[in-house]
């Protein structure tokens, strides 16, 4: 491993043992990756059609919007 990577593993890791963060990151990323093969899974059983996908992408983008403060859009 090259220093470079040594000391940015360091860095990320903060007051944690460098162990302990790289389980964090691992268990994360196998969560993530178990997460999108259900979801895949999901979504081609249920085969939306194009209105479904629309109507969910619109919903998606208002609540994934950033907020100015509680709750309220940002303009």
């Amino acid at each position: 491993m090259s220093e470079t990577l040594a000391e940015q593993i360091k860095k990320a890791a903060g007051d944690r043992p460098v162990w302990r963060w790289v389980q964090e990151v691992l268990e994360e990323r196998l969560t993530d990756e178990e997460l999108n093969r259900q979801w895949e899974e999901f979504y081609t059983d249920v085969a939306p059609g194009p209105e479904a996908v629309k109507q969910a992408d619109e919903m998606f983008e208002r609540l994934t919007m950033p907020t100015r403060d509680a709750g309220t859009p940002a303009s």
